[in-house]
C-alpha cells in the first residue's frame, strides 16, 4: 500500500483528507506540525508522497519544503493551501513541488492529483524539462 504523509495544522482538514485517501486505498500518516513530520522522516519512515499546507504554525513553509526535499528527495510534494499568494506559489515551484492547489479540494480531484504524483517522477528543484 502506498503511503501519503499529510501535514496540516487544521485537524478537520487532516481528518477529511485522510478519510478520502484511505477510501481510495492509500495508507495515511497525519501530522499537525512540520517538525513532527520531519521527525517521522528522519526516523526512517518511508513515504511515497507528501500533502502539506504551505503555512504551518511551527515552521516557515519554505523551510519545511526545503527540509522535505532533503529528507524525502524523491517524494512528490503536493501543496494544498488556504493561504495561497502568487509569491508563495512561485516559491513553491522553485522548491520543486509537484502540485500547488487551493482548499477545499473535491475528492475526485484529490484522487487524480495523488495518482498522478505516484506515477510521476518530479524534477528536482532547479532542473528544467528537456524538450
Amino acid at each position: 500500500m502506498k503511503t501519503v504523509l499529510l501535514v496540516d495544522d487544521d485537524r478537520d482538514c487532516l481528518t477529511t483528507l485522510g478519510e478520502d485517501l484511505n477510501r481510495i486505498g492509500y495508507n495515511v500518516l497525519a501530522e499537525t506540525r512540520g517538525r513532527a513530520a520531519l521527525t517521522l522522516l528522519t526516523g526512517g519512515t518511508a513515504v511515497g508522497a507528501v500533502i502539506t499546507e504551505c503555512s504551518l504554525m511551527d515552521m516557515d513553509g519554505a523551510e519545511f519544503l526545503g527540509a522535505l526535499r532533503h529528507h524525502a528527495p524523491s517524494a512528490p510534494i503536493i501543496v494544498l493551501t488556504a493561504h495561497g499568494t502568487v509569491e508563495n506559489y512561485l516559491q513553491c515551484l522553485n522548491l520543486g513541488v509537484f502540485e500547488y492547489t487551493h482548499k477545499p479540494l473535491p475528492p475526485k480531484e484529490l484522487e487524480r492529483i495523488v495518482a498522478a504524483a505516484f506515477g510521476a517522477r518530479p524534477n528536482p528543484p532547479g532542473k528544467e524539462l528537456s524538450s
